[in-house]
C-alpha cells in the first residue's frame, strides 16, 4: 500500500528509501522496480530488481535498461554483482 501511495504522489525519494529498508528477495521489490522503470528511473529500477536476486526476474527485466538506452549502466551492475551479462 505504501508503495502505491509514494508512486501516486511521485515521491520517488521515499520510494527509494522504502526499497532500501526491504530485505533481499522481498516480493515488494518487484513492484518498486516496475514503478521506477515506468517513469524512466532506470538505475533505481535495476537496483530494486537486483535486490530481488531471482535470475529470471533479472533477465526478464533487462529490457528496462535496453529500453531507456542505459545498457552500459546495466552491464556494469551485472558485472559488479557477479551476474552473467546477457
Amino acid at each position: 500500500m505504501l508503495v502505491e501511495c509514494y508512486y501516486a504522489l511521485e515521491d520517488f525519494v521515499s520510494l527509494g528509501k522504502l526499497m532500501d529498508t526491504l530485505a533481499e528477495g522481498n516480493p515488494l521489490l518487484l513492484s518498486i522496480g516496475d514503478k521506477f522503470q515506468s517513469v524512466g528511473l532506470c538505475t533505481e529500477g535495476v537496483n530494486a530488481f537486483l535486490k530481488v536476486r531471482v535470475c529470471v526476474c533479472v533477465r526478464v527485466r533487462a529490457c528496462v535498461c535496453v529500453y531507456v538506452c542505459r545498457w552500459p549502466a546495466w552491464g556494469t551492475r551485472m558485472c559488479t554483482d557477479g551476474l552473467p551479462v546477457l
